[in-house]
């Protein structure tokens, strides 16, 4: 069954199945494909209506759930690619919600062929973060009917109301599953498209400039989208190729700045799952990367800067880690880069450097700061930002708001949630909802929110880290202030670990 909207073309409906057999292997002249255009009679709808005769809301629903369970497959069809139409058509997502919750029903997403060769062009030269914001947020609230009571008649079968959907929780994790849905699809596509740009750049280390440049990109771009997707294994291979490559970029001083970037992402990924020395070694040789070839400062020097610092926050030492954020801060001045998400990135990390050092006002400041930044960058509704946020709930518990902290945390789990890249963050937002319930004696539902942050901190395999360590103590505590000794050293032993 053709899942469409009436405003596609029939080239652009032929081009997607034609496409669609082409990838899956089947001759067009034997798949048999029901769409509503083609197999009811649509003069005889439009008869009916002109004689106001209205065929009940249920009639469809009812008809159109028969035939998905008959069919059992429903293709939909998205275009264009970064913003479809689909997604802004209420009938089309209450397809796709229908044929999601059926089950034994299978959903494929199709794409025209010209918007399947946009797709790999964005993906090769704009990288997966590019593809990834076009699938940033459904709203559903916003999609829109020709018939407004067939709007409101979808919603009732969604199980939503039509009055103040913005605040609705319901329609909160609706358009959270057809994110994830939508996000799944991405990654399954772009994946194999990475990977065969990435074994067609990798013939051996090479010399020319160029190539290298070539070749750091397509690392660049396979390395972001494995990370985003938690396929850790795959972007450990890809690591291995990094520092290979890096010594490979010759003196050429914009080879040598892209190579170092890929080195400090490189080892932020080996950072973020507890291994530290790894990821120093990749910073250290990032740094001789940027001195071996002369490379002035630039944006990517000062987040290299910006990392050090935080590897030094992370061990206890806030007075290197601000010298280093105080470093990357001029580096970022001197190259007239403080317009940037980066810049924003290094205010928020000194905000977090100067809350744990108890000077929570000038903390503040900056955490204001870099939110007034990624408002004016239009940033406002990404991960990063969202992060900021939570520092600054953080910053609002250590002074005694509670209440405050908690709907900040709140508000930022359920926007987090439309991230399939931002599990971690989720985790973190779902561990400062447990601290702040604790904090009112609302203990049973704090370790609720604590066990759900470990399972999506274990989901994601990310158990060796700084912020997983903190679960685990946060855990251990509770524990321990609840008779239970033996839970409680086990914890706080393992929580030990993360920090070694």
């Amino acid at each position: 069954m053709l899942s469409w909207c009436w405003k596609y073309t029939a080239s652009t409906v032929v081009s997607a199945l034609l496409t669609w057999c082409k990838k899956t292997g089947q001759a067009p002249e034997d798949v048999l494909v029901w769409q509503c255009a083609l197999c009811i009679n649509q003069y005889r709808v439009e008869a009916r209506k002109a004689r106001q005769e209205w065929e009940p809301f249920t009639s469809f629903r009812d008809a159109f759930e028969l035939r998905v369970r008959s069919i059992g497959h429903v293709l939909a069809l998205l275009t264009p690619w970064e913003r479809p139409i689909y997604v802004s058509r209420m009938w089309c997502v209450f397809e796709l919600y229908t044929a999601v919750h059926l089950e034994r029903t299978r959903v494929d997403i199709l794409l025209p062929e010209v918007e399947e060769q946009r797709f790999t062009t964005a993906l090769e030269h704009e990288g997966i973060f590019q593809v990834i914001e076009a699938f940033g947020s459904i709203e559903l609230q916003k999609a829109r009917t020709s018939c407004p009571e067939d709007r409101h008649h979808i919603l009732h079968c969604l199980g939503l109301q039509s009055a103040d959907l913005d605040c609705s929780p319901a329609c909160k994790e609706l358009n959270t599953k057809l994110v994830c849905m939508l996000r799944d699809w991405l990654l399954s596509t772009a994946t194999p498209i990475c990977e065969r740009y990435l074994a067609n750049a990798w013939t051996g280390c090479t010399a020319n400039p160029r190539q290298v440049r070539q070749q750091l990109r397509y690392c660049s771009n396979a390395l972001h989208l494995f990370s985003y997707a938690s396929h850790w294994k795959q972007s450990c291979k890809i690591l291995a190729k990094v520092g290979q490559l890096a010594w490979h970029s010759c003196s050429s001083v914009s080879v040598a700045s892209d190579a170092a970037e890929m080195l400090r992402r490189s080892g932020t990924i080996h950072l973020m799952h507890g291994r530290t020395r790894a990821a120093q070694r990749m910073f250290d040789e990032a740094q001789r990367l940027f001195r071996r070839a002369k490379v002035p400062g630039n944006a990517n020097s000062a987040a290299l800067l910006k990392t050090l610092g935080f590897v030094r926050g992370s061990a206890g030492r806030l007075s290197d880690e601000m010298r280093y954020y105080r470093r990357a801060q001029a580096v970022y001045q001197a190259a007239g880069a403080m317009q940037t998400v980066g810049f924003a990135g290094l205010l928020q990390g000194m905000g977090i450097c100067l809350v744990e050092a108890g000077r929570y006002d000038d903390a503040w400041g900056l955490h204001e700061e870099a939110q007034a930044l990624y408002a004016e960058l239009g940033a406002e509704q990404t991960p990063c930002s969202i992060n900021n946020q939570m520092c600054m709930a953080k910053s609002d518990f250590v002074r005694g708001r509670v209440q405050e902290a908690e709907a900040k945390f709140e508000h930022a789990k359920d926007r987090l949630r439309a991230f399939a890249s931002a599990e971690y963050l989720v985790a973190f937002a779902l561990m400062g909802l447990g601290v702040c319930k604790y904090s009112r004696g609302l203990v049973v539902e704090a370790y609720a929110l604590f066990e759900e942050a470990h399972d999506l901190y274990s989901q994601v395999r990310l158990t060796c880290s700084t912020k997983f360590g903190a679960l685990l103590q946060n855990m251990g505590l509770w524990h321990a202030r609840h008779g239970s000794r033996t839970e409680a050293l086990a914890l706080l032993e393992e929580a030990q670990s993360m920090y070694v």
